[in-house]
């Protein structure tokens, strides 16, 4: 029993060592590797072993302090890389593991070390971990991958049309790996050229509609959406996605409505909630809108109504029980402003009902400047400036606008 209950535990060990930083070089090899790099010149550095030029690269990414040789580092690199054989198999042969290790060393010395890198050895080290990962098809070191690779130098080779990485990423059904790598793909579409990133971005997208087009469950339809966000992907192709996905999985019917009010909250929150549209219109089409405004619906629901309700022209939603006099008293205030932006512009009369009773709980929180200028803009719209005035700490906080133009567009409203 003992012996059975120790395996468990080593795996779990195993798990967690694989999100850590590499593991220290024990003392004795740090004195050996110090006695290495005391005697490395340029001619040892192409001539070494390779494994000893890797432990070598690990040891000066360890230490920080070694930089009078840093011209050799970019050598070390390139006797690693040229001793694979020529294949990114050879090479992960001869890392035997140490992959990860690796592109995190070389990561630490370029940030503390001006080192002149060649950027095909770069790049085939960065397939070599590419590889790695393939081969162990795990999830905690895929994620460890992309924490890497999203650091200098690795970030710039991202974008090339002759990098793996992306389209290899891509091809995970993890969604927490899809996550984090459209946060990657956004924050990288804001760096690159027009006509760059094209192959990489349709990767990514076809893996989310692949995803879109088996997951059994709704819990996929506010994935996609907060990916295509995050990613700052095509609105309309992302509307395409989660409809076709939506209308596929709820034809096997919808038994708890709390899992499409789930999803609609967290689009909601997202400040999406048009992906959840074809939510609505499903239940306008089957004659059942009273399951959807049922008195257990979340307050998200009521203001996902609010704006639906208009890009849709659905007219009877007003008529349900998500606007009962007793369901809105039971919004909190900052509901109720949500509320009220979703209705900004339209000329509704409801628009009235959330005013006044976000007035009348304005005490319950301290308002942020942009909350104020709604109110202001609330009340120009619906000829309710007076009574707006009456309330001065909603007045004072509305003109602390962080533009000087907005803060008169306040005053003039006052006037």
């Amino acid at each position: 029993a003992p012996e059975a209950q120790a395996e468990p535990r080593r795996s779990e060990s195993v798990s967690r060592s694989r999100s850590r930083p590499p593991a220290k070089i024990p003392v004795k090899a740090k004195l050996d590797m110090s006695g290495h790099w005391k005697d490395l010149t340029s001619d040892k550095a192409v001539t070494l072993r390779p494994a000893q030029a890797v432990e070598l690269l690990l040891f000066a990414a360890e230490k920080k302090d070694h930089f009078r040789k840093g011209h050799l580092l970019g050598e070390l690199a390139r006797n690693i890389a040229k001793s694979g054989a020529g294949s990114v198999e050879g090479l992960c042969r001869l890392l035997e593991g140490k992959s990860l290790d690796l592109l995190q060393a070389i990561s630490t010395l370029e940030k503390i070390a001006a080192v002149s890198w060649d950027e095909q050895t770069l790049l085939a080290l960065l397939h070599a971990g590419l590889h790695e990962q393939r081969q162990k098809e795990d999830v905690s070191s895929t994620l460890s991958l992309l924490d890497n690779v999203v650091e200098v130098p690795w970030k710039d080779f991202l974008l090339r049309e002759d990098c793996s990485v992306i389209p290899f990423l891509a091809e995970s059904g993890d969604r927490r790996v899809q996550r984090k790598l459209c946060q990657v793909v956004g924050h990288l579409e804001g760096t690159s050229a027009v006509g760059m990133f094209c192959r990489h971005k349709e990767a990514v997208m076809a893996s989310l509609e692949a995803a879109a087009s088996t997951a059994p469950g709704f819990g996929i339809l506010s994935h996609v959406v907060k990916c295509f966000q995050s990613a700052g992907f095509d609105t309309d192709r992302m509307m395409t996605c989660v409809a076709g996905a939506f209308h596929r999985i709820s034809k096997a019917g919808i038994e708890h409505m709390s899992d499409i009010w789930r999803e609609v909250s967290r689009c909601v929150q997202m400040e999406v909630p048009e992906a959840m549209d074809c939510t609505l219109q499903h239940f306008r089409g089957f004659g059942s809108l009273h399951r959807f405004t049922d008195d257990h619906a979340p307050a998200e629901v009521t203001i996902f109504l609010c704006g639906a309700a208009v890009r849709l022209d659905a007219q009877e939603v007003w008529r349900t029980d998500a606007f009962k006099e007793e369901r809105l008293k039971k919004l909190e205030v900052r509901q109720l402003l949500s509320c009220l932006k979703a209705l900004l512009g339209t000329g509704r009369e409801e628009q009235r009902v959330f005013f006044k009773a976000a007035l009348q709980k304005n005490n319950e929180v301290n308002f942020t400047a942009v909350e104020a200028l709604l109110f202001v803009q609330v009340a120009h719209e619906l000829k309710e400036v007076a009574e707006l005035a009456q309330h001065q700490k909603i007045i004072n906080r509305a003109i602390e606008q962080d533009s000087l133009v907005d803060c008169v567009k306040v005053l003039q409203t006052l006037v």
